[in-house]
């Protein structure tokens, strides 16, 4: 899905390391892992990441001057 945000764990270091360090906003991302239902309706759906690949890094923000 495009546009999708997804609270997420994984217990691989180097994911983990790549998604503090690495990753930007805007980057585009191939997430596989498993989903797993709530208990309820009021908690989120958990996604458990098993492997991360960065398809396209986002565009350098342009730095202007103001004025």
């Amino acid at each position: 899905m495009d546009d999708v945000i997804w609270s997420c764990t994984t217990g691989n270091a180097r994911i983990a390391h790549a998604l503090l360090t690495e990753i930007q906003p805007g980057d585009l991302l191939h997430v596989s892992g498993v989903l797993t239902q709530p208990n309820s309706a009021a908690e989120p759906a958990r996604l458990t990441v098993n492997a991360l690949e960065v398809l396209a890094t986002a565009p350098a923000r342009a730095i202007g001057n103001c004025g």
